[in-house]
């Protein structure tokens, strides 16, 4: 069953995501705060508005709404600045990062409750990434807020009223959140 956009429907409960990808247009304006949008400027976390894709490399799900978008990315960690890519005879090194399973991008510009939606996202995306990809990650799945970009007083509350769990510690800014547990 496909919706409104013309993507293929997927439920959780009484809200209906659509299942999308990083480079569909209506996920991008969402993204970007593009043509309807427009009042709401870029999401904060919109490193490049308007290239031709929001989502980082690696495994992703995409979902959306007609007003929110819901991103999840698996993916290495990136470098710390002062590590070598390569060896001492140019070889590149064995990449021992661990994998980072991560909303990197919730935006919700319409009427409808964000805890709920991200609720409702967190369910899809495990079906949904055990069904594309056969297995879920052992990562724990996790975002991070921003605190310098938030107008709330209370950031990350959505994902807290949603079930989320804050991480112990704030780094540089960052609020780190954690999904409830797989139930997929």
């Amino acid at each position: 069953m496909t919706g409104q956009l013309g993507l293929p429907l997927v439920a959780a409960g009484e809200l209906t995501w659509a299942r999308s990808h990083g480079k569909h247009p209506h996920a991008l304006s969402l993204v970007d705060g593009t043509g309807p949008w427009r009042l709401h400027g870029p999401h904060y976390s919109r490193r490049t508005p308007g290239s031709a894709s929001f989502v980082g490399c690696g495994r992703q799900l995409v979902l959306t709404t007609p007003s929110a978008v819901w991103s999840v990315v698996l993916q290495r960690p990136p470098r710390p600045r002062n590590e070598p890519r390569t060896g001492k005879r140019g070889r590149a090194t064995p990449d021992s990062r661990p994998m980072l399973w991560r909303n990197n991008v919730f935006r919700n510009l319409g009427p409808a409750l964000s805890s709920m939606l991200i609720r409702a996202a967190v369910s899809v995306t495990y079906r949904e990434w055990y069904r594309r990809y056969g297995d879920l990650p052992t990562a724990q799945l996790r975002t991070e807020v921003d605190t310098r970009f938030i107008r709330s007083r209370n950031p990350g509350y959505c994902y807290l009223m949603a079930g989320w769990t804050k991480a112990e510690a704030t780094v540089r800014h960052k609020l780190y959140l954690y999904a409830p547990e797989r139930t997929a």
